[in-house]
C-alpha cells in the first residue's frame, strides 16, 4: 500500500531529475521521466502540468489530450490560441537546431 503522498514525492523527485539531468547523452531518459510525470500529473487532473511535460517527452498525442482538458477551462473565444500554442510549442521544440 501506498502511504499519502508517496505519489507526490516520487513526483517531485522525477520532475528534479529531468530538469537536472540535461545532456545529450541523457535526452531518451529524460523523455521518459517526462512522460512517467506528464501520466502522474494526468492522474491528479493537473492538465496543464501535464500538458507541459508531455510536450518535454515529445508525446504529441497525449500532450494533446491533456490540452483538450485545459481548454475547457479557457474562454470560447481563445480557443484557437490553445492550438496555436501547441503548434508553436511543437515547432520550437523540435526544430530548434535548424535555426
Amino acid at each position: 500500500m501506498h502511504k499519502f503522498g508517496d505519489k507526490t514525492r516520487v513526483t517531485n523527485i522525477l520532475q528534479t531529475v529531468a530538469q537536472t539531468c540535461v545532456s545529450s547523452g541523457f535526452n531518451v531518459y529524460n523523455q521518459r521521466i517526462c512522460g512517467i510525470v506528464g501520466n502522474l500529473y494526468f492522474e491528479k487532473s493537473l492538465f496543464s502540468k501535464a500538458y507541459t511535460f508531455y510536450l518535454r517527452a515529445n508525446d504529441i498525442g497525449l500532450a494533446i489530450k491533456a490540452l483538450k482538458n485545459v481548454m475547457k477551462a479557457g474562454y470560447k473565444g481563445e480557443q484557437d490560441l490553445f492550438v496555436a500554442r501547441l503548434c508553436f510549442e511543437v515547432l520550437i521544440r523540435n526544430y530548434k537546431e535548424v535555426a
